[in-house]
């Protein structure tokens, strides 16, 4: 489907006939014969579009066109993302087009925490029509250094190995951990050579025990647009802590960065699965007692669907250098989970409290 030409289909649903006796005085249901799901004639004749690549949670909007390429005009009743991530809306304020008219439609991409290639879809609903028409569209989440080449490769699957870490904008940076771990250089002498724009570094957790190895590889740096980094790390032994069947968090991470030892830090979480009920109790608890995670408010997020929780993290006041620790919320009898990264620094003054 490329250079914008969406080819439309027809599909037949079957309606199952129930066979039997019946007496004479029951009357029969009409033959009516199979149901048809109408093909849409709507076509793209922008090119298709791709978002290019960004960093973790970065806002981004782009405009569709389309034509009416039937003979009959058409009523749309919507567009919509396949996810919360995605809003789409209708320009203009007519939602009646003529044969050969065309259209825009805005829509707008909040990309996701975790790394990595993504194709989402818009869908397109036209009245008395049950199917709509599906638009794909890409984008990239990366960060400013790129890991192993890109997010298509920046997984691990073995306990230990090497990275590739490249600054897209070719400025020199600092690896300053890996999970916490002091980096292992090639060729690169820290002590004595000039910072580069490009490092391969080693990692090692063969030393970490299987019930407690990590989902994520957290790569730290001083480059100011990306200071945490989170990576898979589907080793051998590693568990998913996110049942997708069920209420849930939509990210499996939270990289917040460094953080201050002095006082609570907000952050926040989208889930989905349930909808905001009033009075209804929402718990979290943290894996590791040095770092306190503690939900101050709900509210439904200022796009798409799902449940907005925002949480005050806050490390014990001596913790310093990297931590991590699972959050584990629960929500009308269902429990769901997340990691969650952070640099501790007693240093930092206590951030600012933002109202509840």
């Amino acid at each position: 489907m490329r250079n914008g030409s969406i080819k439309a289909w027809v599909g037949l649903a079957c309606l199952a006939g129930v066979t039997g006796l019946a007496s004479a005085q029951t009357p029969t249901a009409p033959n009516t014969g199979p149901a048809i799901l109408k093909a849409p004639t709507l076509e793209l004749v922008s090119p298709r579009v791709d978002f290019g690549t960004r960093p973790p949670l970065a806002f981004v909007s782009e405009t569709m066109t389309f034509i009416n390429n039937g003979e009959q005009p058409i009523t749309l009743e919507r567009a919509q993302g396949e996810c919360s991530c995605t809003d789409a809306t209708i320009l203009g304020n007519d939602r009646t087009f003529q044969p050969g008219e065309r259209f825009d439609i805005l829509v707008a991409v909040e990309f996701p925490r975790e790394m990595g290639l993504y194709t989402k879809q818009l869908l397109i609903y036209e009245k008395d029509n049950e199917r709509p028409l599906p638009i794909p569209f890409d984008f990239e989440v990366g960060y400013d250094i790129k890991i192993n080449g890109g997010p298509r490769f920046a997984i691990v699957t073995d306990r230990g190995g090497k990275l590739t870490l490249e600054s897209r904008t070719k400025s020199p940076f600092r690896v300053l951990s890996i999970s916490g771990m002091a980096p292992i250089y090639e060729g690169f002498d820290p002590a004595k050579d000039s910072l580069r724009d490009n490092y391969t570094v080693y990692y090692n957790l063969g030393e970490v025990p299987t019930d407690q190895l990590p989902r994520w590889l957290v790569i730290e740096t001083d480059h100011e647009a990306a200071e945490m980094m989170a990576i898979p790390a589907r080793v051998p032994g590693w568990r998913p802590i996110i049942d997708k069947t069920q209420w849930h968090s939509m990210d499996e991470f939270i990289a917040m960065g460094t953080v201050s030892s002095n006082g609570p830090t907000r952050t926040t979480m989208l889930f989905t699965g349930k909808a905001v009920m009033p009075g209804q109790k929402i718990v979290a608890k943290s894996t590791n007692p040095d770092i306190g995670v503690r939900v101050v408010g709900v509210r439904r997020p200022d796009r798409g669907g799902g449940m907005q929780v925002d949480f005050d993290v806050t490390p014990r006041r001596d913790l310093t250098g990297f931590s991590t620790t699972i959050a584990s919320v629960e929500y009308d009898g269902v429990r769901t989970a997340f990691d969650l990264f952070l640099r501790a620094d007693p240093s930092m003054p206590a951030p600012p409290v933002p109202n509840n």
